[in-house]
């Protein structure tokens, strides 16, 4: 129930992204026989990989937690580097998740990622690129790099969540994003309502309004929620991108695996 730091050596990059790290946090009474959920998650600008959004507030002893951890040496910036493809944060969670399957008990038909601008950056681009295996992703903020036409292997499920204005990362970037997904999993525009569930509560003076899509592939829905007064946030006040994101990524049925 706390955070451990791994070292790793990247293949595929050259020798300033080669080392990199990245925490596990293992709930209590980790049980190596047990398969596991499995959340990726990655910080904003600024925080190392176990000071990401707290997800394991809301999935208690029910999952893995993996903090993706950047690399300000290799950036130049305390930022993931996702801005321009191929980039070195491809190559760099696909050896984390082969080190976090190798030495823990995975459920690999229940993989998510989720993060915070930069880290919502960094899931946009792994939701895409490996969105074949991954179950679901959660975005809070963070906007997404243009890729090459037939470089998302989706459909993926999808919540996100952004405040409306976003002072460092635009709302209307948060919807673009939002709205590829919508194109991906084969959705309508036509919209619902959500409930994210009795633990997310709106702060005071802020409010939540969260809409799902009609007509998803079955399996591969998508919610999206707008918030005000929050500014440039990881949701995390609210409940919102822990129990709200957890509530969503456990209603889902397992990806099937090969």
């Amino acid at each position: 129930m706390t955070y451990v730091k791994y070292a790793e050596t990247v293949t595929g990059v050259t020798a300033a992204w080669a080392m990199r790290s990245y925490y596990v946090w293992l709930p209590d009474g980790y049980d190596p026989n047990r398969a596991y959920p499995t959340v990726f998650v990655g910080p904003g600008c600024g925080g190392t990989g176990n000071q990401g959004i707290a997800i394991f507030k809301a999935s208690g002893n029910n999952a893995i937690v993996v903090g993706l951890d950047p690399d300000p040496a290799a950036a130049g910036r305390p930022c993931f580097n996702t801005e321009t493809y191929p980039d070195p944060e491809e190559p760099y969670f696909n050896e984390t998740l082969k080190q976090v399957e190798s030495k823990y008990c995975v459920d690999k038909s229940r993989l998510f990622i989720e993060g915070f601008s930069s880290g919502s950056w960094m899931a946009n681009l792994i939701g895409c690129v490996d969105g074949n295996i991954l179950r679901g992703q959660g975005n809070a903020s963070g906007c997404m790099q243009n890729l090459p036409a037939g470089t998302c292997k989706g459909p993926i499920a999808y919540i996100g969540a952004h405040n409306d204005p976003d002072p460092d990362n635009s709302y209307a970037c948060g919807t673009q994003n939002r709205d590829r997904i919508i194109k991906l999993n084969g959705c309508t525009n036509e919209t619902m309502p959500y409930d994210p569930g009795p633990d997310v509560k709106a702060t005071p003076g802020s409010t939540i309004t969260c809409l799902q899509y009609k007509g998803c592939m079955p399996g591969y829905p998508v919610v999206f929620c707008t918030t005000t007064g929050v500014g440039h946030s990881p949701q995390e006040a609210s409940g919102l991108s822990t129990f709200g994101f957890w509530r969503f990524w456990t209603s889902l049925p397992p990806l099937p695996v090969p």
